[in-house]
């Protein structure tokens, strides 16, 4: 039950880190953690402790290459570079140059529309599993940074459960995560990462992809 508790957590952290990338602007507190040791260290255990696949690997190196050119320097400098960047890859302001928005719908329904089939489909999810959005925030529920987070609370719950030796919950748990990743991130979220592998002029936001 612990190692799977410690699974469950390490998973949880990869699902935390990359849904911060989507949901939060790249301000100063934000490129002052990356930039700094607790993320450094973080990535750098994380082939020792998993057998990853080759595209992970990379993408590692990516971030690792990232940080080591950028450190050291201005953090407004920095912060600039990776949100004009970020406005490009994500919002899909520039047809040809620029990914369709990273909204399922987007990718699975043809529609750039709120609360369309996919949009529809994910938010019973969350609420099947008591999660709901605040009042004020503004981004659908089909956004990836939002499903992405929501992989992070069921791992969260997850290894909660097998700390406690909660078999079924923990296994409940799993099970959603599972169904989740079928059902919605795996249908379109490997086809906008492509997307901004090729697109992407910083290896930050190509690592993370």
């Amino acid at each position: 039950s612990q190692e799977l508790s410690g699974l469950a957590e390490l998973r949880g952290k990869i699902y935390g880190f990359l849904s911060s990338v989507y949901i939060q602007i790249p301000g100063h507190d934000f490129v002052k953690r990356l930039l700094g040791k607790e993320v450094s260290s973080f990535l750098s255990t994380l082939p020792l402790d998993m057998g990853l696949p080759k595209e992970m690997e990379d993408g590692l190196e990516d971030l690792k290459r990232f940080i080591r050119a950028f450190n050291g320097q201005a953090v407004e400098g920095v912060c600039q570079n990776l949100s004009v960047e970020r406005t490009c890859l994500f919002r899909g302001i520039k047809p040809g140059c620029s990914p369709p928005p990273p909204y399922e719908s987007v990718y699975r329904d043809g529609e750039q529309v709120l609360m369309s089939r996919s949009a529809v489909e994910v938010h019973r999810k969350y609420a099947s599993a008591g999660v709901s959005l605040p009042p004020e925030y503004k981004e659908p529920p089909d956004y990836i940074g939002l499903e992405l987070d929501f992989m992070r609370f069921l791992t969260e719950r997850e290894a909660e459960c097998w700390r406690r030796e909660e078999q079924d919950n923990a296994l409940g748990y799993l099970n959603t995560e599972h169904n989740f990743l079928e059902e919605h991130i795996i249908k379109w979220v490997p086809e906008f990462c492509g997307k901004v592998v090729d697109m992407a002029e910083l290896d930050f936001y190509r690592g993370i992809a």
